[in-house]
């Protein structure tokens, strides 16, 4: 299948083009702009999803591709600093998007909305039919794209999935890309660069994990998946456990000491009580034959060896 990347120049758009890739699938990079070093071998399109139906209709048009695979948003950090811009383009650009699916008669189209939904407290289960609670600008932004796919299922539009991803972790496929901000990635960064690993709070707090490659694997279940299977089409996405802050910054620094040969010690400012652990139930994904893996360990490897090689 050739599947269209929007934000495919991204941290999760360069790791779920290569695993595409890998599973059969041709892909074509899109973004505002191309950086010659994320292009990872692929054919790439120059495009904003805020331009006109029309235009998006050409680039549709342009690559033959099959399917869209809609990743292009605003971080969780330019969000706060934008959130008029962040609705805009999560939810303007995904309308005009599903639009221009819809008239170049494109059968599938898959939106990565975000775990965040459900808002800062949560119950101790969450599925896709927990009451979403939006109050992150980057949050309620995702929301509004979910609005537009729905609306599409329900008017004969192209089969639109949405994913409910949660925390991603996993070496990025180009180093120049800019998310050193997520703990998994900071925490590796400075094991190599200053021998420690440093909490900004307890790291008490628990997250669900998901492995990028097995995004990947969620992709194409749900690109290859017939309409019929796909059902309510809101599909949890996680790694099918959870993890705090600390456990995390504990695997980086054995696998960081284990690597570099020295000392890698964890730098806690404070300790307190585990927040309340829950399920991020992925049932409707497994239906699909979504099986998770526990890659940190060879995850942190992986990255770890090429940040040293990048020194």
């Amino acid at each position: 299948m050739k599947v269209l990347l929007t934000g495919g120049f991204g941290y999760l758009g360069g790791r779920l083009a290569q695993g595409l890739r890998a599973r059969g699938h041709e892909v074509v990079l899109a973004g505002r702009r191309v950086r010659e070093s994320g292009t990872l071998g692929m054919a790439t399109a120059t495009f904003d999803v805020l331009s006109s139906v029309e235009e998006l209709r050409a680039q549709v048009r342009a690559h033959a591709v099959d399917t869209i695979v809609h990743l292009a948003a605003l971080d969780e950090i330019e969000a706060v600093r934008d959130p008029d811009l962040a609705v805009r383009v999560s939810g303007e650009g995904t309308r005009r998007l599903i639009e221009a699916s819809k008239v170049e008669n494109l059968n599938r189209f898959v939106y990565f909305s975000t775990f965040h939904v459900y808002g800062r407290t949560f119950p101790s289960r969450i599925d896709e039919d927990t009451p979403t609670k939006a109050s992150h600008p980057y949050a309620v932004a995702h929301l509004a794209g979910e609005g537009f796919c729905r609306e599409a299922n329900e008017t004969g539009g192209p089969s639109c999935v949405v994913f409910r991803m949660s925390n991603g972790y996993g070496a990025p496929a180009d180093l120049a890309v800019e998310r050193w901000t997520l703990a998994h990635n900071a925490f590796c960064r400075e094991a190599v660069t200053k021998g420690t690993v440093t909490l900004s709070s307890a790291g008490t707090q628990r997250r669900d994990f998901v492995w990028l490659d097995d995004v990947a694997q969620a992709t194409d279940l749900a690109l290859r998946a017939s309409r019929e299977a796909l059902g309510e089409s809101v599909f949890a996405l996680g790694g099918g456990k959870t993890l705090t802050i600390f456990e995390i910054a504990q695997v980086v620094a054995a696998r960081a000491q284990a690597k570099l040969g020295r000392e890698v010690s964890v730098v806690r400012p404070a300790t307190g009580p585990e927040s309340a652990d829950f399920t991020y139930a992925i049932d409707r994904l497994r239906a699909l034959g979504y099986r998770p893996n526990d890659a940190l360990a060879a995850e942190t490897d992986t990255l770890l060896e090429r940040l040293v090689s990048e020194r």
